[in-house]
């Protein structure tokens, strides 16, 4: 059940939207900061950083590593130095992961699949 849920996840920080359906905060422009045109969080994504684990009692997908903290500074909208030692900077509030209807609907057929057996 991990698995389908990670995908979901996966599809939706492509698409840069969040659990509700609405677009992630754009980004600030500064003239004095290049900023990308390309998808933020584009390797944030891959299956090597999004993890998917489950025990008999629950399933997660979440962020590890250094990664953990990018996702906890743009899901709560954190002040953080850019680089180490650097300015500060308040991160518009992004959320990463979360459900939604679709989830919670495919995580609840899945799980009376299983109780029906």
């Amino acid at each position: 059940m991990a698995s389908p849920l990670r995908g979901s996840q996966q599809e939706r920080i492509k698409a840069q939207r969040k659990s509700d359906g609405s677009r992630y905060a754009a980004r600030r422009q500064d003239k004095t900061c290049y900023i990308k045109r390309r998808a933020m969080f584009m390797q944030l994504r891959r299956n090597r950083y999004l993890e998917a684990r489950s025990n008999p009692n629950e399933i997660g997908v979440s962020f590890f590593g250094r990664l953990a903290k990018v996702d906890r500074l743009h899901k709560y909208g954190l002040i953080d130095e850019v680089p180490p030692g650097g300015p500060k900077v308040q991160y518009e509030q992004r959320e990463l992961l979360g459900f939604t209807p679709e989830d919670e609907a495919m995580i609840m057929d899945t799980f009376l699949e299983y109780v029906g057996e």
